[in-house]
């Protein structure tokens, strides 16, 4: 069944099959043209939306051209009105042509009126007669005064006729103003910028000094006769020297006389770029002519390293200056708490040493030229110092001598003493390479011929040992017969001077807070008027600050200083900014800084100004208490050294001190030996009668008169003057008396290092560097005055660090107006 029915299906499949192809062919054709036409279609859609895009276009075209039409139309309106202003202006330019032809001929009138006023003047001072027969042919400043006032009220009638008597005075101020504003004449009204600066820093000017006294001269006056005071701290600002520095803060322990310890904080400065320092004083130098080669110097440049006292200084003397041991030219190269000992020069001024050592020339400027010097090195100080820096262990030692190797003993049975020992005479000379190989180790690696003999500390040792200490045994020996008197008591006496310069620093402070707490709270009360009356004053006082308080304080507050902002273009009053205390207001001057609107990035309301102060008030009163109490502990502490170191007088030495007092050589005379001017006064020709006559005249007075008339020749022997040959005899013979009186005066004495030095090296160097006290240690004396008075002027400042740039930065001015004097 199924077999037959698939037979007769292929039977039909057969006979239908062309049909169905065609079919199938036909339908094929129908898909094709259906796809034809759909893509037709596309196209056809593609086409509309092509023409509404040009249709658009063209809409658009449209506008554009009526708006273009508009344009030129409304530019062609314009230009007829800008020629209708041409037309005027053409008319207006003939009138003013006109107006300006007869001005120029009215001009012209005028012209020859003064010319006849002028030949009217000029008549007059003819028939005036300003030079009379007598002086007919002298200059102006050869004649007497009375003609030069006979002159002076001639030209002011003058003046007067020329312009009136009401009119005079204006006239001779601005006469006067022109006349030193104009460059022919050297007369000036008014310092330079560098003149203000330099007077600011001589005379420690402050900037409210210099605000008030611009205002009273310009009132009083006419004229201000500083410059701008914000040129001179630009220019300050450039002479700054302090980046050159590298500053440390060193914490440590101090006792007092009672055994409390008291914390303490010390500043290590180290100049970090020594040849650059030294150029630039160089080149301040060569542009003032003031560099010095003579023949004590040649054509090197010499510079001298020095230190001392008890905060231990490290200084460079420029030998080719024309003062060169002035305190003045002493450029400090760094300074640190603590002896001069070879442990602790190493320790802080090895980098310092080690440059100077490197400098062996120098390139700089010198007159529009670069050059380049060969640098000489000297060492000058005390001997101390001397012998810490060439690592020689001092005069303590057998061999103390640092120029030779001889030794003597001083103290016990086979001690040396004048009488029994040649020390006049020199031992081996010592070599850098010698004391290398005996196992020194030098900071600075110099000959030992390049040491300086130190002038001052050997005639102030001379003098302190075998004539002071002298004269003040033997006035207790004629008061105290039998008697054993106490030893010096030096140490004690340095002891109470620092204690004394710590209380007076704590004194300094504790005033500084105690004006910074006033001011603050009357800033406070300020604020809070302000708050309940809801208003700011201003006046020409007024700052840059939106909350500028200084107008609602008080007159004898109202003279605050100010400081530039860094962020804003005003000047701001420091306590307008929050800057209560004066380390607060140094550093704002010495740093550049932002005002509080600039810092906080807002106006400050009253609320938030008082919340400021009173933070600024808690902090002021901790550090009140503080200091207070320090300041308490110092006072006893001083009391009771000052009580324990009192000693007794007898006639004589009373009376010696009387004298010495008279002569100006009291200070100190019981515990310490006089300073460089003391010796110097003392060895007067009439301070040295003066001083003998306290005692009976006797063989070992006149010896005495002797020995100190030979040191009197040798001190004034010690300036800065280049010794001829008769000068260098001269200076020999000298040291020969000397030699011969110091043997009769005191056989049985000591003999001290700088005893040797003097009778020995002295003479030797001398003739090798033809000077003596060219370079010495009178510098860094003097410099040690300066150092503790400027530290004491910055004592207030807070910031160890800032104190230092301060000081730092403060020497160097002080070079710069010494190196520009001419």
């Amino acid at each position: 069944m199924v077999s037959k029915k698939r037979k007769e299906h292929g039977k039909n499949l057969g006979v239908l099959g062309p049909a169905a192809k065609k079919q199938k062919r036909l339908e094929k054709s129908f898909d094709q043209l259906k796809k034809d036409n759909d893509a037709y279609v596309l196209e056809i859609d593609d086409l509309k939306e092509n023409i509404k895009d040009q249709t658009s276009l063209r809409e658009k075209a449209e506008n554009l051209n009526e708006s273009l039409k508009t344009k030129v139309e409304d530019l062609a309106k314009k230009v007829d009105s800008i020629e209708g202003e041409i037309e005027f202006e053409k008319r207006s330019h003939s009138d003013t042509k006109k107006k300006l032809g007869k001005f120029a001929d009215e001009t012209f009138v005028k012209e020859e009126k003064l010319e006849r006023i002028n030949e009217e003047m000029s008549e007059n001072l003819r028939k005036l007669a300003l030079k009379p027969a007598s002086e007919a042919n002298k200059k102006y400043h050869q004649l007497s005064q009375p003609t030069k006032n006979k002159r002076c009220e001639t030209v002011l009638e003058c003046i007067q006729t020329y312009v009136g008597t009401d009119e005079a005075d204006i006239f001779i101020v601005d006469f006067v103003k022109y006349v030193s504003k104009h460059r022919r004449f050297k007369f000036r009204t008014r310092f330079t910028t560098e003149e203000t600066f330099c007077a600011v820093i001589k005379f420690r000017l402050s900037d409210g000094f210099l605000k008030s006294f611009k205002s009273f001269s310009q009132k009083t006056l006419g004229f201000d006769i500083f410059g701008s005071r914000k040129e001179v701290d630009e220019h300050r600002k450039k002479l700054q020297v302090h980046q050159e520095y590298e500053i440390s803060i060193e914490s440590s322990t101090t006792k007092t006389r009672i055994g409390r310890e008291i914390p303490i904080q010390n500043i290590i400065a180290v100049c970090k770029n020594v040849p650059e320092v030294t150029r630039r004083r160089l080149e301040t130098l060569s542009a003032n002519d003031n560099l010095v080669f003579d023949e004590g110097i040649g054509d090197d440049i010499i510079i001298s390293a020095d230190t001392g006292d008890g905060v231990t200084k490290v200084c460079m003397s420029i030998e080719n200056c024309q003062k060169p041991n002035s305190s003045l030219t002493e450029t400090a190269l760094g300074w640190y708490t603590g002896t001069d000992n070879y442990t602790n020069l190493k320790k802080y001024f090895a980098g310092i040493f080690e440059q100077l050592e490197k400098m062996t020339s120098i390139r700089y400027q010198e007159k529009n030229a670069l050059v380049i010097r060969n640098i000489r090195l000297k060492l000058v100080g005390d001997l101390k110092f001397e012998s810490s820096a060439m690592n020689h262990p001092g005069q303590a030692a057998s061999d103390s001598c640092i120029f030779c190797t001889g030794r003597w003993a001083h103290s016990g049975m086979n001690k040396a003493t004048v009488q029994s020992f040649e020390f006049d005479r020199s031992g081996p000379l010592r070599t850098l390479r010698g004391m290398i190989s005996a196992g020194y180790h030098p900071l600075l690696h110099i000959e030992p011929f390049c040491i300086v003999p130190p002038c001052l500390h050997l005639l102030m040792g001379l003098v302190n040992d075998y004539i002071l200490a002298s004269l003040l045994a033997l006035a207790n020996q004629i008061d105290f017969p039998g008697q054993d008197l106490p030893d010096s008591m030096n140490e004690q006496r340095m002891e109470l001077g620092i204690v004394q310069k710590e209380e007076k620093f704590c004194q300094k402070v504790v005033e500084s807070l105690q004006n910074a707490l006033v001011l603050t709270t009357k800033i406070k009360e300020v604020y809070e008027s302000r708050l309940k009356q809801n208003n700011i004053k201003r006046s020409s006082i007024s700052c840059g600050s939106p909350t500028c308080c200084v107008s609602d304080m008080p007159k004898s507050q109202q003279d605050q200083d100010i400081f530039f902002c860094v962020a804003c273009p005003f000047a701001i009053h420091m306590v307008c900014a929050g800057r209560y205390t004066e380390d607060q207001r140094q550093a704002a001057k010495h740093h550049p800084t932002a005002c509080l609107k600039c810092q906080e990035k807002h106006i400050l309301s009253n609320e938030e100004m008082i919340e400021h102060a009173n933070e600024a008030l808690d902090e002021l009163a901790r550090r009140l208490q503080h200091e207070t109490s320090h300041l308490s502990n110092l006072k006893a502490a001083r009391q009771d050294m000052t009580t324990a170191i009192s000693t007794r007088t007898g006639p004589t030495k009373q009376k010696l001190e009387e004298v010495l007092d008279y002569i100006g050589c009291s200070q100190k005379i019981n515990y310490q030996g006089l300073t460089g001017n003391q010796v110097r006064q003392l060895l007067r020709t009439e301070n040295i009668d003066k001083v003998l006559k306290v005692f009976t005249d006797c063989s070992w007075i006149q010896n005495m008169r002797n020995f100190m008339n030979d040191l009197a020749s040798l001190m004034s022997a010690s300036n800065n003057a280049v010794f001829t040959d008769d000068d260098l005899n001269d200076f020999a013979k000298t040291l020969k008396n000397l030699k011969r009186n110091i043997r009769i005066l005191h056989p049985s004495m000591g003999v001290t290092p700088k005893l040797h030095i003097l009778c020995t090296h002295l003479e030797p160097y001398i003739r090798a560097k033809r000077t003596w006290g060219r370079t010495s240690e009178q510098g860094m004396e003097a410099f040690h005055v300066l150092f503790r008075t400027t530290e004491t002027r910055f004592s207030s400042v807070m910031s160890l660090k800032l104190r230092a740039e301060l000081m730092i930065d403060y020497f160097a001015n002080i070079n710069y107006i010494s190196d520009k004097r001419n």
